[in-house]
């Protein structure tokens, strides 16, 4: 199995020296780099050109708000998420040798969705104008990454057209509707300790020539 990490800015600074540590034993990392409409992650860019002068593969990922719009909240919708997320990645992603994009689904939590006005059918509406927004503006297909327990009550009838980034903390992910199978699993929340004493997610990826298809 491939082992790698994804990080945020919550995770704090990250030197060097603590880089090339985490590559002794991770061979990738997914990297936040677009918060909703609140703006870029402040930490991205650094975090980029260490892990990757340290030796690791890299790649972006926007944690999504999927809100309706309303008025005085400007850049709720999807197509402007994924526009900021482009533009704060400096387009990682979009090359022969970078994993591609992640849009990362899982806010806000179901059990909130009236709270914010957000239905099953507004949100897979939302993931998949995001998603193809996205596409177009990569050139590449996003990677989706969410939680068995939000697929299964957004239902994200469609998003099976792009690959599946699991959460899940099960030895061997299950199955979760629409899709069949993911192409990285999240093994731990915040499982792994940094160098820098932040605890930080897991992933992996099952073999060789999958992890070799996300770098095509």
């Amino acid at each position: 199995m491939i082992q790698g990490i994804d990080i945020s800015s919550a995770q704090g600074v990250l030197t060097d020296a603590h880089w090339a540590e985490i590559a002794k034993v991770k061979r990738f990392g997914y990297i936040e780099a677009q918060v909703g409409n609140d703006g870029p992650a402040l930490t991205f860019l650094d975090y980029v050109s260490r892990a990757r002068a340290a030796g690791l593969d890299v790649g972006a990922y926007l944690f999504a708000y999927c809100l309706p719009d309303a008025a005085g909240h400007p850049g709720r919708d999807p197509e402007s998420q994924a526009e900021a997320f482009f533009e704060a990645s400096g387009g990682e992603g979009q090359s022969v040798g970078e994993l591609p994009p992640a849009i990362d689904l899982e806010w806000p939590a179901s059990p909130d969705w009236s709270k914010w006005g957000c239905s099953a059918s507004q949100v897979t509406d939302w993931a998949l104008r995001c998603a193809v927004r996205v596409e177009t503006l990569f050139g590449r297909r996003p990677i989706i990454y969410t939680y068995p327990f939000w697929a299964k009550d957004a239902g994200l009838q469609g998003l099976n057209a792009y690959p599946l980034w699991l959460a899940s903390y099960q030895t061997v992910a299950p199955v979760v509707p629409p899709w069949t199978s993911c192409v990285i699993q999240q093994t731990s929340g915040g499982g792994y300790r940094l160098p820098n004493g932040s605890p930080c997610d897991e992933d992996v990826v099952t073999d060789d020539a999958t992890f070799a298809s996300l770098l095509a």
